[in-house]
């Protein structure tokens, strides 16, 4: 004979086991921007947002009823928060299923599948040392630095009026 009640504390265990898990792999996730924003001295942001191109598989799921994906895909951007208008960057992928491990970070060519948290954090060194990655973090790091609108209103004027008395 079946017993649910087993089956049913199994269940429980599991997720208790995925959302321990899910902690472990944002745990890293923070990690990463932590030390990031530190080695930039606050310019550079990595997140992981919701992924456009997902976007339409998502609004399907929805209109269908079903229930959300097992595995969430997202994208991995990195912005640089000083310079104005900055857009941010893509940098990669990354995939978590529901229990949280494994995951796969991609960037490039490569694709990382990670079962714990040492692999995750693996993953994304990897990418940070990547040549393409590289290059677009430095790009994010050329952009000048941004000035407050106010600073340039109130500087305007008073060089306008420097010129007007040197008569230029």
């Amino acid at each position: 004979m079946t017993d649910f009640a087993s089956a049913f504390g199994r269940g429980q265990r599991a997720a208790e086991d995925a959302a321990r898990a899910r902690e472990e792999v944002n745990s890293v996730l923070q990690r990463l921007r932590q030390q990031v924003s530190e080695a930039t001295k606050g310019a550079i942001d990595i997140t992981v947002e919701r992924d456009p191109l997902n976007v339409l598989s998502q609004i399907a799921l929805t209109l269908s009823n079903r229930d959300e994906p097992e595995v969430a895909t997202k994208a991995i951007y990195a912005r640089n928060l000083i310079a104005l208008n900055q857009p941010r960057v893509a940098l990669g992928r990354f995939e978590m299923p529901v229990e949280g491990f494994p995951c796969v970070v991609s960037f490039g060519r490569q694709e990382e599948r990670c079962h714990d948290s040492v692999a995750l954090e693996k993953a994304f060194e990897a990418m940070l040392q990547d040549a393409a990655i590289g290059r677009r973090l430095h790009g994010l790091l050329a952009e000048p630095k941004g000035q407050s609108p106010s600073v340039e209103v109130l500087d305007a004027p008073a060089q306008a009026s420097d010129k007007a008395a040197d008569g230029s």
